[in-house]
């Protein structure tokens, strides 16, 4: 089964929400509801931000070099990142709840560009402007699976996302 990262939200909200309450933290549960908007904004579909983001921020908890206050769901870096240090990382603000809707919106939109589809030019995603037709990341994953080596060195990364992403819809 390959899971297609384009398309109206596969589970409704109350399923992801369902899901973070019971495997993550009080920020996993606040993106989920933000990624959940710029997925029906962007066309990505919102249980697919939701499994990476769970992935990338293990449910909130960010045990790698990232914390809540990035703002960041994706793990999203900067065009002159050099490695995995904190500085590598872009920032977002978030709401006044806290809630990372700028980020959201930024992961939505790099999935979509991954996905082979264009974003705004004033979007939050700070190497949308280096993802274009004809560069190495657009259009190179229509499908969840397909990330791995792309979105990340990992070339089974895909295949952790679709898992997470199967345990959302089963829950």
């Amino acid at each position: 089964l390959m899971i297609g990262i384009m398309g109206s939200a596969s589970v409704p909200l109350w399923k992801i929400n369902l899901f973070a309450l019971n495997t993550g933290t009080a920020w996993y549960r606040r993106a989920v509801v933000a990624l959940w908007d710029a997925g029906r904004i962007t066309g990505v579909d919102p249980a697919v931000l939701a499994a990476q983001c769970a992935h990338e921020t293990n449910y909130g908890k960010f045990t790698g070099v990232l914390d809540e206050t990035y703002g960041n769901t994706c793990g999203l870096k900067i065009r002159t990142a050099t490695g995995d240090k904190p500085e590598d990382h872009a920032r977002f603000a978030v709401d006044p709840f806290g809630y990372p809707v700028i980020g959201a919106l930024a992961h939505a939109h790099h999935l979509r560009l991954y996905a082979g589809l264009p974003v705004p030019d004033d979007s939050p995603d700070p190497r949308a402007v280096w993802i274009s037709p004809g560069s190495s990341g657009y259009g190179a994953a229509e499908v969840v699976e397909r990330l791995g080596t792309r979105w990340a060195p990992a070339a089974d990364y895909g295949t952790k996302v679709a898992t997470i992403y199967e345990k959302i819809v089963k829950s």
